[in-house]
């Protein structure tokens, strides 16, 4: 049967960021589109909360817990914070 999880690799230690190894297959827009989160971020437009709301389920899916920085800083309005978090996916990328 087919894992339901197969972007954690804690039981595999051999992958150290899953993310890195699954992001540009299942989501090949995600770069581009957190790009587009972090400018608004920086810019503290709140067109970030439309970008962040549309992009919420793919970066949960694609990084887990590792998603969580970004998504509470931005449930509290915290777009600095939200945008170094932003970054550190982005770096994760690639």
């Amino acid at each position: 049967s087919a894992r339901l999880f197969p972007k954690h690799a804690a039981d595999s230690g051999s992958i150290e960021n899953p993310a890195a190894s699954t992001s540009g297959v299942k989501h090949p827009q995600l770069g581009e589109q957190l790009k587009a989160l972090l400018s608004v971020l920086k810019d503290n437009d709140m067109v970030a909360m439309e970008l962040h709301a549309g992009l919420q389920n793919d970066l949960v899916e694609v990084w887990g817990e590792t998603a969580d920085p970004l998504n509470l800083a931005m449930a509290e309005l915290e777009f600095a914070a939200a945008a170094v978090e932003c970054e550190v996916l982005l770096q994760q990328m690639n």
